[in-house]
């Protein structure tokens, strides 16, 4: 399951959405990746491959939490063999 709040919010953005329990409709690189676990490379990977959709607001890449979220729960569960 994953979280519904950012663990260590980057901006003040994402601490007052934190504080009021809410998920921030759009997160930084260091934001998504406190809130799904998710490395920043694989996070680029799923960006460039369209699976998140993000904007740039200066120099910083937003990407949206909703529609990441719903990409992330469409996967397959994990298949975990014995050794």
């Amino acid at each position: 399951m994953l979280p519904t709040t950012i663990s260590q919010p980057s901006n003040r953005h994402e601490r007052r959405a934190a504080a009021s329990g809410h998920t921030p409709r759009y997160v930084t690189i260091e934001g998504w990746r406190d809130l799904t676990g998710m490395s920043r490379s694989s996070t680029y990977r799923a960006l460039a491959a369209g699976h998140l959709t993000a904007i740039k607001c200066g120099t910083r890449t937003l990407i949206n939490a909703d529609t990441g979220l719903v990409w992330l729960a469409s996967l397959p569960a994990a298949v975990i063999k014995a050794a």
